[in-house]
């Protein structure tokens, strides 16, 4: 039995990271399941799980979905920005007890992630916008510049940072009341990076969006103002007994399941959604707090003769599944 893939003393890029392979060197090794181990440097087991080969003596296991849940982004509170620890780890796989077995560091942000920001080319916002900023390597880009057709703002304090070592740090900023200089069009830049990393495009619109925020692969986020229809229907459970010759009502319990229409999106944006639909942390902004929610059907359309993109999603707020 050998490890065809080559992940010892490697760092693997998870959104990057390709499955792990096993190949039978016996035909006898064909007729008994494989034990394959995965666990962080604390020792904490993140899969345990037998696998059989295949006709052709193969074993292919994928870990993205299984490590996706294992790194997480801190969502920061409005107007504050904080580190992002958890998207670094120390692995280990062994096979078999011991019979393979490696060691290597997973990266849960994109190997790209020193040279963009996000996936994403343009997008319409409204003025109350929730701003994401993401940086790496805080010690040496501690500023961020905004960039409007007619000036250059560099705000060095409007993405603090903490401590003074290296790492990545994630700020949401509030635009509501943005300063009279931001002017219909403008992204931001972090000076003292090499590409030069920056933003999307926004363009301030002044009527109502959804706003959908969602922990992206270059170890930040993305925030996606909607302005399609958001339609909301009722799912309804209830439950009855049978109480002293009479039937009572014992419980009643009404969730809502919401479906967002993107309306117009650029082709990028539509392309980059598919991220979105998959991510394991996604926030709705409501009510002046972002909510958590999870995806229960998605849509994606872009048709190569049109300027005119829309996708949907039907999801429920995390907090109300149960």
């Amino acid at each position: 039995m050998t490890m065809d893939t080559d992940i010892s003393g490697q760092t693997l890029y998870l959104p990057d990271m390709a499955d792990i392979v096993i190949s039978s060197t016996d035909e006898s090794e064909k007729d008994f399941p494989v034990k394959f181990l995965l666990s962080d440097s604390g020792g904490n087991v993140i899969l345990e799980e037998y696998y059989f080969f295949d006709f052709d003596g193969i074993i292919s296991i994928g870990l993205k979905d299984v490590l996706s849940e294992y790194f997480s982004h801190v969502l920061p509170d409005i107007g504050e920005s904080t580190a992002q620890p958890g998207l670094f780890a120390e692995m280990s796989v062994e096979v078999n007890d011991g019979e393979l077995s490696a060691s290597f560091t997973v990266n849960g942000m994109s190997r790209l992630a020193r040279e963009r920001s996000s996936d994403i080319d343009v997008l319409r916002i409204p003025d109350d916008f929730i701003l994401p900023l993401s940086i790496h390597d805080v010690a040496n880009r501690a500023a961020v510049e905004f960039v409007t057709p007619y000036s250059r703002h560099l705000q060095p304090s409007w993405l603090p940072t903490a401590g003074t070592g290296k790492g990545s740090m994630t700020g949401l900023l509030d635009m509501s009341g943005y300063p009279s200089w931001l002017k219909e069009s403008f992204h931001v830049e972090f000076p003292g990076t090499e590409p030069l990393v920056s933003s999307p495009q926004f363009r301030l619109c002044g009527h109502h969006f959804e706003q959908y925020l969602f922990a992206n692969r270059y170890g930040g986020f993305d925030n996606i103002p909607m302005d399609g229809l958001l339609a909301v229907e009722y799912a309804t459970e209830h439950e009855s007994g049978i109480y002293s010759g009479k039937t009572r009502q014992i419980r009643s319990r009404c969730i809502g399941e919401y479906t967002q229409n993107s309306g117009y999106m650029s082709r990028k944006t539509i392309e980059a959604m598919a991220e979105l639909i998959c991510s394991h942390q996604i926030w709705h902004w409501k009510d002046g707090v972002f909510r958590q929610i999870v995806i229960l059907e998605s849509d994606i359309s872009s048709a190569s003769d049109s300027t005119l993109h829309n996708f949907s999603f039907k999801y429920k707020y995390a907090d109300k599944l149960q």
